[in-house]
């Protein structure tokens, strides 16, 4: 074995961010109802790049303006009735010394007030069916083909999260050969 042969994970730290760049680029409704509390936030206009790309938490020492993290938790205590997306690394599990199988966490959250559209459906269920489609067997930048597939990785599921009395959510797991 030459030592360059072994996986240096090169891009590792960006791959988070390429899993939001690219619902950024490639899904609509997703940023709605993360921009818009009202409940028939379906049926706003879209949003620019701009103002989705200022949704994005970048390092500000307050970040309660904000709703997409590459973090699973923030200290800043959130008053406003607001959905949230957390996309970050799960785990990474060695196949061998080449290729791993990483796992990244999508959570999606919201205030209770807001959960429910003027449809009477579920806000989180409308965010997973976009998730879906925008990243399930995706190429993701750097990162490659994305997916949501229990028999490549145990790992991939949907779960319920509790967060406190106002939020509750979803935690979705996805993963990607590196």
């Amino acid at each position: 074995m030459i030592e360059h042969d072994y996986n240096q994970f090169d891009g590792f730290y960006n791959y988070s961010y390429e899993i939001i760049v690219h619902l950024l680029q490639n899904d609509e409704m997703v940023w709605k109802l993360l921009y818009y509390p009202d409940s028939d936030a379906f049926s706003k206009p879209n949003l620019d790049l701009p103002t989705k790309a200022n949704l994005i938490y970048k390092g500000q020492s307050d970040a309660t303006p904000f709703r997409v993290f590459t973090v699973p938790f923030m200290d800043d205590s959130y008053e406003k009735e607001t959905t949230q997306l957390r996309i970050f690394t799960w785990d990474v599990f060695p196949k061998n010394y080449v290729t791993a199988i990483s796992s990244f966490a999508i959570d999606i959250f919201t205030h209770n007030k807001i959960a429910v559209l003027s449809t009477g459906k579920n806000r989180l269920d409308l965010m997973f069916e976009h998730i879906m489609k925008a990243l399930n067997g995706k190429n993701i930048g750097s990162l490659g083909k994305l997916y949501f597939n229990a028999e490549a990785s145990r790992n991939n599921r949907m779960n319920h999260l509790h967060v406190n009395k106002y939020y509750f959510g979803n935690r979705i797991i996805m993963s990607a050969e590196i």
